[in-house]
């Protein structure tokens, strides 16, 4: 029972998952102004990876030079 219970699950996730694929519209970003409301670029730490390599320790994120996230 719980076999095709599965089964059926499945399908219809396969059928759902067609279905969503042909509405979708393509996505085009355009680029953002630099004094746009939404521009986010501030945010970034320049350059990338000056901190080095992010690992985890214990529960917490921790950068190779020492930069608790």
């Amino acid at each position: 029972m719980k076999c095709i219970i599965t089964a059926l699950l499945f399908l219809s996730f396969l059928h759902y998952n067609g279905y969503a694929q042909q509405n979708w519209y393509p996505f085009k970003p355009v680029a953002v102004e630099k004094n746009s409301a939404i521009n986010m670029s501030s945010w970034l730490d320049k350059p990338a990876g000056k901190h080095g390599f992010l690992q985890m320790k214990n529960k917490d994120y921790i950068f190779q030079d020492g930069l608790f996230i």
